[in-house]
């Protein structure tokens, strides 16, 4: 009984061993099966993880590039419009310094036709003088020739009544001697 008390334990410690050592082998590869699985699990994960940081890093390149971009056509076209409004700015001095000169030239034409307006309203006044002027000698010499003419006529009455008082005084000077 001594070697039963002893034997049997040993003999259940030696079947526990057995199996607990093939339990364990058993428990060991579930266990190395499960450390592997979740080991994959955790490097598709991190793998996913990359994957999706490697995509955000392009999609944030990609939209960075694309507002970069944006930024440089913005940048273009604020200075296109900087241009055109400078250009327009320049333009319109420059129409506002044309005006100015052209209403100075302006004025100073008026003031050249006003001249030349007096001047012609002058020779108009000077010629108006002339022309009755003019028809004042016309009728004056039209009024000395008649007057010569009535002269002449006039002349050659007496004339012609002093050749007949000649005529007449040496006929009765005839007569009386």
């Amino acid at each position: 009984m001594n070697k039963w008390y002893f034997g049997i334990p040993l003999i259940a410690l030696v079947a526990f061993y057995i199996y607990f050592r093939d339990f364990s082998k058993k428990d060991d590869a579930l266990m190395a099966e499960k450390d592997r699985l979740v080991e994959v699990a955790r490097q598709e994960k991190l793998e996913a993880e990359r994957q999706a940081r490697l995509k955000a890093v392009e999609e944030a390149k990609v939209l960075l590039a694309q507002r970069k971009a944006e930024q440089e056509d913005k940048k273009r076209q604020k200075e296109a419009a900087d241009a055109k409004r400078e250009e327009e700015r320049i333009a319109l001095e420059k129409a506002k310094t044309e005006q100015s000169q052209l209403k100075v030239e302006l004025k100073d034409l008026k003031e050249e036709v006003a001249d030349e307006e007096r001047l012609l309203k002058i020779a108009l006044d000077q010629k108006r003088a002339h022309e009755t002027e003019r028809e004042f000698v016309l009728g004056y010499t039209d009024a000395a020739r008649k007057n010569k003419d009535r002269f002449l006529q006039l002349i050659d009455k007496i004339e012609e009544s002093e050749k007949a008082k000649l005529a007449a005084a040496a006929a009765a000077a005839a007569s009386k001697k």
